[in-house]
């Protein structure tokens, strides 16, 4: 075989040459849009869950949410209609696998007396994953 660099033959050359060809090609076939997926994807919902509080006074509504999740919590609202109209949203900017929150809200003067308040409380992890609590 005839080379054309000094001291070695294009035989020895082919494997080196298919192997960049193959890298080249693989960039090339990137937009830099793809997104890896990583090994695993979390499915398991987070927790949420109510507690009545120890407020003795008619005019507070007070409650315990506890909220849990694996990986990671990102938002928690709570949810008040009936008698009594409220919410409370709170988002996490750092990874938060436990959360205790003590939750008060007044009781308006103009709420009848004996008034039904249902209570929604709504967690999401950084999956997307949701979990809804029953009314308490």
């Amino acid at each position: 075989m005839r080379s054309y660099f000094p001291g070695r033959t294009t035989a020895a050359g082919w494997p080196r040459a298919i192997a960049m060809l193959g890298v080249l090609l693989a960039l090339s076939a990137c937009t830099g849009g793809e997104v890896i997926d990583p090994p695993f994807r979390d499915v398991a919902r987070p927790h949420i869950s109510l507690s009545k509080g120890s407020s003795s006074a008619d005019t507070l509504l007070s409650m315990g949410v506890n909220a849990t999740d694996n990986i990671g919590i990102k938002t928690v609202r709570v949810l008040l209609s009936g008698g009594v109209t409220s919410q409370y949203d709170t988002t996490m900017t750092s990874a938060v696998q436990a959360l205790n929150i003590a939750l008060s809200f007044r009781v308006p003067t103009t709420a009848r007396l004996g008034s039904t308040v249902i209570v929604r409380a709504i967690v999401l992890d950084g999956a997307g994953n949701l979990s809804d609590t029953a009314r308490l």
